[in-house]
């Protein structure tokens, strides 16, 4: 009998526990969202439980992945739920997300027959258990194929392969989206119909279009007959690169009138998503139109109002967030117009409710769409709000906002546009939402960082070399076609490049180099590996943004090369272009890519040695010079031994529009003008090279720094007199008396200046035009005892003299003597024959040590030979090569690592491990098969280019292998594609 006592209380006691866990599974409190939404709301209201399936056909999902702020959308209007992991993270790449649904909602009437109306609701919510829920069907023709793993199926502006090959007329259009006649949103000057009356005006635009009316898949039980042209727009710069934008266009296609509409936004954030009740304990403001928003001006609360914003009430996450939880904001930047004052409507909803009481009825709906701005829930500060904020709602926070009422004919259309912000604090919240508001008013014009630069990696054997174009320093903009977008800034239409910041990455983009942390903990960047900027004295740390490195005045370079790699492995590079303050812009610089590719700022390279059998490319070290009498040195550096091209190069000159002024043209074996990387073609080119600037031409891997001497005298060489000296080093130089002489470089001759002058003592002395002090000739003449001769051209010249020493017609130690390169006038002796200042190169001052200077003494005066049109250089290249190659060479094809053991030291990744092995020593290129031990083929790998392939231990339809044997095929080809051989081995992967 107690046995049985003890084991009914025991059954008694087991029941009550169990009854107190399911009351704690129950509670929200310890749930996830999806949790309580599956195994609590779903069953209560019949609901089907929450899926990764997308729903009916032409729906397509893509992540806005430019900026700070990762979403994931979908183009049934559902700008928010995502199970996959993208549901607004902050910062990118953290992991942590900031939102569970998202999506426009619009309530209107219709008129009855009997004079009644009818309550009309529509929402593109997942997950949001209200009764209304992905009511928006996208119409086909507006995005082109999909392709999830690179990104692509909602059309964006910056992926034309995402684009349909047309866009769709209103007559492509199903019946149910063409019951009337409208008009439909342009398209721009790009191709793409962006949000700008059609022009693209962010870095990113996404765009897609949905009716609530579609037969299948639309509004229940009855439509409205409303279609939805959707825009998300995403930046990538410091400024702008932590919020985005959308805008929707709602357009009545149906033949009825619709009735007191409110258009808005069902919105759930929550700070963050991650966390077991992190859901449930989040607080919110509003600041209404008239606000005075304390700590701002009266023009800064303008820019404040229609803004709500959430924030974590406790400020952590148990496990994960110690502290400063990310603060996210809602900026309303556009309301329609309110017909009555013909200004903008305004928010005219704000409902803030707890997450499981969405609205159960299509009537409770649009009464809670049309129901004004609620009170707040907390007056006085709620006691778990860290920031005791009052006037605060939650702490469970739902929204709901709108602006109505209006009436919309068919064919009618209301605008509204928002932006959804995320930032670590208050402060810098209400900066970005003033911002923002600042970016719609002027037009989505946004203040730009230079354009990126085009970059190339080339592998070398432990070697990395990156280069570059130029395109950040001229500011110029390019479209996804390569075709120029615009010049210079768009907002100050100014280029303030400052310039270049070199970041590397080992683990495929998770890190970039040692972080930056401030004083507070706070991320701030990432500590670049090398910086090249302009000399122009601005340097250091920016004094309008922490931590943002100016440079140091190290000048420009345009290739960079790295030797701290190891063969086999992946490293990622970024050439991010920035710049300085530009009146009341801080600094800005380009984002790094979420994804490398060539020709982008960011690259990714496998260093090693070359493929089986190939001889690379190679160059002269130095141009010959084959003509002229220049003593320019001209060295070559092979950057790209891929890229060079076997042929003969041959550099001449031309004279410009003025007389010191010299054009370049480079031209190969077959007569052809080079053009560079940057798309400059090398003829009547004008850009000698500055060290400075590092401004070398770069084409078909070649480096040709073509740099000038200094047009002076060489001090080196010059030979003095025994008895007549040249005065000092200053008394020859381009530098002429007399403020009126107008002598610049430009007005001097490039042969004359490259000439040799010898001053040769005589004993009958010579007549010389006496000139003032503009070089003009007072119509005097001066005697001195000398001549002098053009060494070059063994001429005697003329020269002209300016008296400044002892008054009289002789000259002596103190007068100017400067050279006129014209033959020296026997028939006119004293007469001045320069025809202009191109014909005086030096002005020179000589003295003697004695009373009289003996017949004979001469002084040589050596210049710098510089170029002149005269010169001509030449070079060659041997471009790369495939040795004859057997099937024997393929036996020295290895696996890295083999066996595989549990892991690689090549695995690295942003999302966590990436698995892989590689094949070495590979001919130019191949095909790789990889069969188990069954034979059946698991994947095949095309191999094109270098000595290495990579396999991620997935099979073709990306399902991970078995540990096991493994067995691989190589058929090998030359880089012809003629056919080598073939070679088969086998590998091993262990647990």
């Amino acid at each position: 009998m107690k046995k049985l006592l003890v084991f009914i209380l025991l059954c008694f006691t087991i029941g009550l526990f169990t009854n107190t866990i399911a009351q704690i599974k129950e509670d929200p409190n310890w749930m996830t969202k999806e949790k309580y939404y599956n195994t609590v709301l779903a069953p209560q209201r019949g609901l089907k439980p929450l899926s990764k399936s997308l729903g009916p056909g032409d729906r397509k999902r893509s992540v806005l992945d430019v900026g700070n702020v990762w979403a994931r959308i979908s183009n049934a209007a559902t700008l928010g739920y995502d199970r996959w992991g993208l549901c607004w993270e902050f910062p990118a790449r953290s992991g942590i997300t900031y939102r569970w649904t998202m999506a426009p909602i619009i309530g209107a009437k219709k008129k009855n027959p009997d004079g009644t109306y009818t309550k009309f609701f529509a929402s593109g919510t997942r997950g949001a258990a209200r009764f209304s829920e992905e009511e928006y069907q996208p119409l086909p023709g507006f995005a082109g194929y999909v392709d999830e793993k690179n990104n692509i199926g909602i059309a964006f502006s910056d992926k034309p392969q995402s684009w349909p090959q047309r866009w769709p007329s209103l007559s492509d259009l199903p019946a149910h989206a063409r019951k009337i006649t409208y008009t439909q949103p342009p398209v721009g000057s790009t191709g793409f119909p962006g949000v700008l009356n059609g022009e693209v005006v962010a870095k990113r635009e996404a765009y897609f279009v949905v009716t609530d009316n579609d037969p299948d898949a639309g509004n229940k039980p009855k439509p409205m007959d409303i279609r939805l042209d959707i825009w998300g727009l995403q930046w990538d710069d410091f400024l702008n690169q932590d919020f985005i934008i959308f805008r929707f266009i709602v357009t009545n296609i149906g033949p009825d009138t619709l009735y007191d509409v409110y258009v808005g936004i069902h919105d759930d954030p929550d700070c963050p998503e991650q966390g077991a009740y992190e859901w449930t304990d989040d607080f919110a403001a509003f600041i209404p139109v008239g606000t005075d928003v304390e700590g701002y001006s009266p023009s800064e609360d303008s820019l404040l109002w229609n803004f709500t914003y959430l924030w974590d009430g406790d400020d952590k996450v148990e496990g994960l967030i110690a502290s400063n939880v990310g603060w996210v904001g809602l900026k309303f930047l556009e309301t329609p117009i309110n017909p009555a004052t013909g200004q903008p409507m305004g928010i005219t909803t704000f409902q803030v409710f707890p997450y499981s009481e969405a609205p159960q009825t299509e009537t409770a709906e649009y009464d809670q769409i049309s129901a004004g701005v609620s009170p707040p829930h907390n007056v006085n500060p709620h006691p778990d709000d860290w920031t005791q904020t009052p006037n605060s709602y939650g702490p469970d926070i739902t929204y709901v906002v709108g602006s109505g009422p209006f009436k919309l004919p068919p064919g009618g259309q209301l605008a509204f546009t928002f932006a959804s912000i995320h930032a670590r604090n208050k402060r810098d919240l209400f900066k970005k939402a003033m911002l923002c508001q600042l970016l719609y008013n002027n037009s989505y014009r946004a203040a730009e960082a230079p354009p990126e630069p085009s970059v190339r990696a080339v592998a070398g054997d432990r070697m990395v070399i990156l280069y570059w174009d130029d395109r950040s320093e001229k500011g110029i903009y390019y479209k996804p076609d390569g075709t120029i977008d615009h010049i210079n800034d768009r907002l100050t239409g100014n280029n303030a490049f400052e310039g270049y910041k070199i970041y590397k990455s080992t683990d495929r983009g998770q890190t970039w180099g040692e972080a930056i942390i401030d004083a507070f903990g706070q991320f701030q960047g990432w500590i670049p590996l090398a910086i090249y900027d302009l000399k122009n004295g601005i340097q250091g740390e920016s004094e309008t943004r922490r931590h943002f490195n100016l440079g140091s005045d190290a000048g420009i370079r345009h290739y960079f090369i790295d030797r701290n790699v190891n063969n086999g492995y992946e490293y990622w590079y970024a050439v991010v272009a920035y710049d300085h303050d530009d009146g009341p812009i801080p600094p800005l610089e380009n984002a790094i890519r979420s994804y490398p590719k060539e020709g982008t700022n960011t690259v990714a390279v496998i260093p090693g040695k070359p493929a089986s059998g190939v001889t690379l490319g190679s160059a002269d070290k130095e141009a010959k010079h084959v003509s002229g009498n220049s003593e320019v040195k001209i060295p070559i550096t092979l950057l790209d031994p891929g890229k060079t091209t076997g042929k003969k190069y041959r550099l001449t000159f031309k004279q410009g529009n003025t007389p010191f002024s010299l054009l370049m043209d480079l031209k190969d074996q077959d007569g052809n003008y080079v053009v560079a990387i940057n798309g400059d073609t090398i003829r009547n080119y004008p850009y000698f090279y500055d060290p400075a600037l590092d401004n070398a031409i770069i084409f078909d891997g070649l480096y040709l720094p073509v740099q000038d001497l200094t047009p002076d005298v060489n001090w080196d060489a010059l030979v003095d007199g025994d008895s007549v000296h040249i005065y000092d080093a200053w008394t020859i130089d381009l530098t002429f008396e007399g403020v009126n002489a107008g002598a610049t470089i430009d007005s001097l001759s490039r042969d004359a200046l490259s000439s040799d002058y010898e001053i040769r003592i005589v004993s009958n002395p010579v007549l010389y035009p006496a000139v003032g002090a503009s070089l003009n000739p007072t119509g005097g003449t001066i005697s001195a005892p000398f001549e002098i001769w053009n060494l070059t051209t063994n001429t005697k010249v003329n020269a002209a003299i300016r008296n400044r020493g002892a008054a009289g017609f002789n000259w002596d130690d103190y007068d100017r003597i400067f050279i006129i390169n014209k033959p020296y006038p026997e028939n006119n002796p004293g007469s001045f024959n320069a025809s202009s200042l191109a014909d005086i190169p030096y002005r020179v001052r000589i003295y003697s040590e004695a009373l009289s200077v003996p017949p004979g003494d001469k002084i040589k005066i050596v210049t710098n030979k510089i170029l002149t049109k005269n010169d001509v250089y030449e070079f060659n290249t041997v471009k790369q090569t495939t040795t004859t190659m057997t099937a024997s060479d393929l036996e020295n094809i290895r696996v890295v690592p083999n066996p595989y053991v549990v892991s690689s030291p090549y695995e690295t990744g942003k999302y966590g491990v990436q698995k892989e092995v590689q094949f070495h020593h590979l001919p130019p290129k191949a095909i790789i098969r990889i069969y188990n031990v069954a034979g059946d083929l698991i994947r095949v790998i095309h191999h094109d280019g270098g000595s290495i392939a990579r396999w991620n231990l997935q099979t073709y339809n990306e399902q991970e292998v078995a540990f096991g044997v493994y067995i691989y095929h190589v058929e090998g080809f030359d880089e012809t594609g003629r056919k080598i051989g073939e070679v088969v081995g086998k590998f091993a992967l262990i647990k």
